[in-house]
């Protein structure tokens, strides 16, 4: 500013001179045409060009400068120098001097008055300037307090700057530190799109990625010419004069990019403004980013928890159906070889004896070789041995298994088997217990005089086998867990059907251990199911051999038949078949007055109507267990057998399971399998009680 003050001065004098010379050659231009002399005139009139323009100090320099020349000239002319002329000369001198003294007062008036009102103007401007910062730091405060959620909060930043600060408009990336990339989140203003070329920065690229990668602002009052800015032509033609770019820091982490293109220049003040919007920004950035690592963390560590639950109690219920499942084929074995020990059983029973022991033996193995199974896929060493199979043969083979339990059930038992389907490479026995695995599991799970179909064909490169049924179907929940192992979709003591929930684990992994795969389909209960398995006709395995050792059962003391018995009404209620038959002829020999029933309710009816003294209850039963027996039976009046003395006959055998029996109100928990002879005691207990 005073350089600029001192050029104006030093042309001030200038013109003083300039306009003094001006005159004398003007004078000697006229005198030497038309003889005439008006010398104090032109030099008059230029001391008040000098004074109007450049005030006291030229005007006095323009008044000096003119008395000389007008002296000289009255001397030089020779002439003599008359009083006249020094009247003239002190009157120039007087009126050159206060015409002077005049101009330089209206001139620094002027200038104050000029410099008052540029203050005043610039006072204005600096006013409006801050209260709009302040409403711009007021609004961006309120987002980031009441915002729910990041994109709001980016949406109310971007779109106070438009109102605010003079934003053309204002755009804001966050920082993906994985990809090394800066994604734009928000826009507002004049554009307001977030995809095109800008969309994704990469780190060190166009104006944003230096900003980012450099970690400084980028500022200008600018834009055209500034080498960042790529497009000028755009720049020119949307009229762009300034840019402020940031990047969000929070120490040395970048968090993204804020920036804004202007039409107009942007002040000290408002930078400074931008530059704390910029920090506080970049401070929600980072509490968001905590709170939802937080909330993540958080969440891993409630899913942790509640995996680990369910998977403690499957392993509970797993635990507890292996015991009922191991137990009651035991149960019914140890007590027909107690009676048959005792030699008092006639032909026919012997023969029963027989068949209902085989039968348990064989379905006891079966769980037993499902484990074993198991326990080589968990460990890796369930092997196949590897053979050119006729795949048809091996599924007649196993469907001839099922073929008399389906016939005992009325079921209607379809195979349609492509002969061209094989030979393909596998294991023929595992292969054979996938599909008896399948019919089996179709055989269980159909009603009464239903269908069960179970096909066989090439498809391309690979060989299909489906078995469908119209049966009870499978829940659409349950679906997707259909193959993993010790799942079942009823896990309640009320479930209609026995099991490991292993079958079809097993059968998924056999199914894969040969290249293929299985798929489960259903709409939903009472709709039927189908199981679909394929396998590729070329497999090539190395082959080894199996082997597993099955447990022997124990030798145990036999039992004599006492006459404690005699007369006792005893109603047993078992839904196992064998169980009733034992229990049937146990009771009976010792002479005791014995009703044998399936389910709760017809245990209900036959306590009301013949008052028995002890009550034998299984605790897993369809539809209604022993705990909801029993609940029934203490409803009842005393009169009507309400107070009947009960035991719980059942293969739940953990603490836990006896010590709910006991608070259901059973007076003894027998588990499974029991000696005939402790469970003779066992009643006449209870009878001694009633």
């Amino acid at each position: 500013m005073f350089g600029a003050h001192l050029s104006s001065r030093r042309f001030a004098y200038a013109l003083a001179i300039i306009v003094v010379g001006g005159a004398i050659l003007l004078q000697l231009v006229l005198g030497a045409l038309v003889g005439a002399n008006l010398a104090f005139v032109f030099l008059f009139g230029a001391v008040l060009v000098a004074a109007w323009f450049g005030g006291l100090g030229p005007g006095i320099c323009a008044t000096g400068l003119s008395v000389a020349v007008l002296s000289f000239f009255g001397w030089k002319a020779g002439a003599p120098v008359d009083s006249d002329f020094y009247i003239r000369l002190a009157g120039f001198l007087v009126e050159s001097l206060t015409v002077s003294f005049l101009c330089g007062r209206l001139q620094g008036r002027g200038q104050k008055l000029a410099e008052s009102l540029a203050h005043e103007e610039q006072s204005a401007v600096s006013f409006e300037e801050r209260v709009r910062l302040t409403r711009l730091e007021a609004e961006i405060g309120v987002v980031l307090m009441e915002a729910k959620s990041g994109e709001h909060i980016l949406h109310g930043c971007v779109e106070a700057l438009v109102r605010h600060a003079d934003a053309a408009f204002a755009r804001i990336w966050t920082y993906n530190e994985a990809e090394q990339m800066l994604e734009l989140q928000v826009s507002a203003g004049l554009y307001t799109h977030i995809d095109g070329p800008h969309g994704r920065v990469p780190l060190g690229q166009f104006k944003i990625g230096l900003i980012a990668s450099e970690r400084k602002p980028h500022l200008t009052n600018q834009v055209i010419g500034d080498p960042r800015v790529n497009n000028q032509e755009w720049a020119r033609q949307e009229k762009m004069v300034a840019f402020a770019g940031y990047p969000l820091l929070v120490g040395d982490r970048l968090y993204g990019v804020l920036a804004m293109f202007s039409r107009s220049k942007l002040s000290e003040t408002t930078l400074g403004a931008l530059a704390l919007v910029a920090q506080a920004i970049a401070l929600s950035l980072q509490r968001r980013q905590a709170d939802s690592e937080r909330a993540r963390l958080l969440q891993e560590a409630e899913n942790a928890r509640e995996t680990a639950e369910v998977a403690n109690r499957a392993k509970d219920e797993f635990i507890a159906t292996v015991s009922h499942e191991l137990r009651t084929p035991l149960n019914a074995i140890l007590g027909w070889a107690r009676l048959l020990e005792s030699g008092d059983l006639t032909k026919h029973e012997i023969s029963e004896a027989a068949v209902v022991i085989e039968r348990n033996a064989r379905a006891q193995s079966q769980l037993i070789e499902d484990l074993l199974d198991v326990s080589r896929i968990v460990a890796g060493k369930l092997r196949l041995d590897l053979r050119t199979i006729d795949l048809p043969e091996v599924v007649r083979a196993a469907v001839a298994v099922i073929e008399p339990i389906a016939a005992a059930k009325s079921i209607k038992l379809d195979c349609v088997l492509d002969p061209g389907a094989g030979p393909i490479s596998g294991d023929a026995e595992r292969l054979q217990q996938i599909v008896w695995n399948l019919v089996s599991n179709a055989v269980k799970f159909t009603f009464k005089g239903g269908r069960v179909q179970v096909g066989l064909k090439r498809e391309n490169s690979h060989v299909e086998l489906t078995v469908s049924d119209n049966g009870m179907g499978i829940p659409k929940e349950f679906l997707p867990h259909i193959f993993e192992r010790f799942t079942q979709a009823d896990t309640t003591s009320t479930r209609s059907h026995t099991g490991l929930g292993l079958g079809l684990g097993i059968t998924r992994h056999l199914v894969e251990l040969h290249g293929g795969a299985i798929h489960a389909y259903s709409d939903g209960p009472d709709t039927g199911a189908t199981f679909s398995v394929h396998l590729p006709v070329l497999i090539l395995h190395q082959r080894s051999e199996l082997s597993g050792a099955h447990p022997n059962v124990p030798e145990t003391a036999p039992f004599d038949f006492c006459s404690e018995l005699e007369g006792v009404r005893i109603v047993a209620v078992d839904d196992d078949a064998d169980a009733r038959r034992l229990l049937q002829t146990v009771l009976t020999r010792c002479h005791a007055k014995v009703t044998v029933v399936a389910t709760a309710a017809e245990a209900l009816a036959a306590v009301r109507k013949e008052r028995p003294d002890v009550l034998l209850s299984d605790i897993e039963m369809p539809n209604e267990n022993g705990y909801d027996l029993l609940r029934q039976v203490r409803a009842l009046p005393a009169e009507e057998g309400g107070n009947t003395p009960a035991a719980a006959l059942t293969a739940y055998a953990r603490v836990a399971d006896r010590t709910r029996a006991l608070r259901a109100g059973f007076q003894l928990h027998v588990p499974k399998p029991v000696e005939p002879s402790e469970l003779i005691a066992v009643i006449a207990n209870l009878a001694r009680r009633g």
